[in-house]
């Protein structure tokens, strides 16, 4: 049953003891345990209703079947208790005192760290640029790798530090609940960061002004917060759209990170996740790069 909830087949179950016809039959009262998914605690607390009313129903009916079969006339409303004891849901993942915010807590990890590290980077690389800062650099000894890792590695350090204060401030001013690895937590938001860093830089190289750069964001942005499974899921979406979501690496973090935080999962069971993220990051790198040294640096 925890493999059918786990792999997405099913959201609820309702389990019954193998011999619970019996148990009723005799008047043992047999306990019937619910077991939730959990990972979205809104769908978890609807199915938790559609659970408690299925059992109730199938109570009453049961309670009428005994009526009668002992040749009894009790109307259902005013016979004995249900025949059996429903017990308290159990969670796969989370549990009650989750609530909608903390499924939306691992988004908005992944969207701020995105949006705000690539958005300040594209607009902080072009006014350098466009000031001359970048040729300036050229009286520096260092050879020309030198200068362009260096020139990247400031951005990235800043990048990585507001990442880690957007994780500190959804997770102990906000807090939300969780149940995985921080540390994990933070490795994915640092692959995507560096991917953003780089992304911000390499689209950055096509613009004259910050008016061009504002008008990447609907391109970069827009499409990902749509198509990354934030508001549907990414299963639901035709296989033409299913495709491109899966060459978006708002995606994967969006995947990796509700994973870590909501159901615990481990490096191994992120591993897909890392890895996409980090080929997107090295790609970036590289595109960046490139069109960084065509520009005499």
């Amino acid at each position: 049953m925890d493999t059918t909830l786990k792999n997405g087949e099913a959201d609820a179950a309702i389990v019954f003891p193998a011999d619970f016809a019996r148990q009723v039959l005799m008047g043992q009262n047999p306990s019937v345990q619910v077991k939730l998914e959990g990972s979205d605690p809104t769908v978890a607390s609807a199915m938790s209703d559609v659970a408690n009313g299925l059992t109730h129903q199938l109570g009453v009916a049961l309670a009428v079947l005994k009526a009668q079969h002992g040749g009894g006339h009790v109307p259902p409303a005013a016979n004995s208790a249900i025949p059996f004891t429903v017990n308290k849901p159990e969670y796969l993942y989370g549990g009650p005192e989750y609530t909608f915010n903390d499924s939306l807590a691992p988004v908005f990890i992944g969207i701020f760290s995105f949006f705000f590290v690539f958005l300040l980077t594209s607009v902080a690389f072009l006014r350098e640029r466009s000031q001359g800062t970048i040729e300036r650099v050229m009286v520096s000894p260092l050879t020309r790798v030198e200068l362009v890792m260096g020139y990247i590695s400031g951005f990235t350090l800043f990048a990585l530090v507001q990442s880690l204060l957007i994780l500190l401030f959804v997770v102990f001013v906000l807090r939300v609940h969780y149940s995985g690895n921080l540390a994990l937590v933070f490795l994915v938001a640092v692959l995507l960061t560096i991917g953003s860093v780089y992304l911000g830089i390499f689209l950055s190289t096509f613009a004259q002004n910050e008016f061009q750069v504002i008008q990447f964001i609907p391109l970069v942005f827009g499409i990902q917060v749509f198509l990354s499974g934030i508001f549907w899921p990414v299963a639901q979406f035709p296989t033409a759209l299913q495709v491109i979501a899966y060459l978006l690496p708002l995606t994967y973090a969006n995947e990796a990170l509700r994973n870590v935080m909501l159901k615990n999962y481990s490096i191994g069971e992120t591993a897909v996740q890392l890895i996409a993220l980090l080929v997107f990051a090295l790609a970036m790198v590289v595109l960046s790069s490139l069109t960084i040294r065509r520009q005499r640096v």
